[in-house]
């Protein structure tokens, strides 16, 4: 399966260069994006494909919560991806989030 995994536009967030940086040599992933100066120096570096991006890259995030505010999810309002993981929720800029994200706002953006 792991020969045969494809996944477009994966998103994940750290606040940690470090972390960033044990991520993305485990992944065999095409392009990198980042506001983060150190890190994009680094991959650079690395020759690992990416780009530098900036808070107002012009990215409008919509999040229903539904992983975050889920009943089953054993830690509300928080999102973990993998064990012993951080919260991979806190800190993400959200534009519109709940009921907002509606297809009217989908199109509006």
């Amino acid at each position: 399966m792991l020969n045969e995994l494809y996944v477009d536009d994966l998103i994940n967030s750290t606040s940690d260069t470090t972390e960033a940086l044990q991520l993305s040599e485990g992944m065999n992933l095409r392009r990198w994006a980042t506001n983060s100066t150190t890190l994009h120096e680094a991959w650079k570096r690395a020759n690992i494909d990416c780009r530098k991006t900036s808070e107002e890259s012009g990215i409008i995030l919509l999040m229903t919560d539904d992983i975050a505010n889920n009943g089953e999810n054993l830690t509300p309002g928080i999102v973990i991806n993998h064990r012993n993981g951080n919260d991979a929720y806190k800190g993400v800029p959200k534009d519109y989030t709940g009921e907002d994200v509606t297809p009217k706002n989908f199109m509006a953006v």
